[in-house]
């Protein structure tokens, strides 16, 4: 009677954390099915059935497979944003504190990235030429004397 009572204790705790974990999986799967074009999720859902898988997680992996952004076109972005950032530097219509903000997120976001734009005594001529340009000339040039000396004396 006392091992049927605790089987019984442990099936009803098991059974409430399944229904919780369940509930949770349901309104996830609800929101991609409201949320995702219809003619992407028809396909996504005959992919399913090819694979013979009717799960989230793998329709969540097949919808991510086929939309979310490459390795590489994330590169590709943050190289591309960083560089006009250092584009729009040098346009007269430019405000400096403005382009201090938008450049201070396109650079971080391409050093996490480890892009060689940002990397090196040519990324920072890069740099102190487009800011030299339009906003402080004399500071740059000065700041690039400095860098090229201290990389010349290593």
């Amino acid at each position: 009677q006392a091992l049927y009572e605790t089987a019984l204790a442990n099936y009803k705790s098991n059974r409430k954390e399944y229904m919780v974990i369940r509930e949770r999986y349901a309104t996830i799967s609800a929101w991609v099915r409201k949320t995702v074009d219809a003619r992407i999720m028809n396909a996504t859902l005959l992919e399913l059935e090819h694979q013979g898988r009717h799960d989230l997680r793998a329709m969540i992996r097949i919808l991510k497979n086929d939309l979310a952004p490459s390795h590489t076109g994330t590169l590709t972005q943050a190289q591309k944003r960083y560089r006009e950032m250092l584009a729009k530097a040098r346009m007269p219509s430019t405000s400096p504190l403005v382009w201090t903000l938008e450049f201070t997120q396109a650079f971080r976001d391409a050093k996490a990235h480890r892009l060689p734009d940002v990397e090196g005594l040519l990324a920072i001529k890069a740099f102190l030429e487009a800011v030299g340009a339009r906003f402080s000339p004399a500071w740059a040039s000065t700041q690039l004397q400095s860098a090229v000396q201290a990389d010349q004396l290593g």
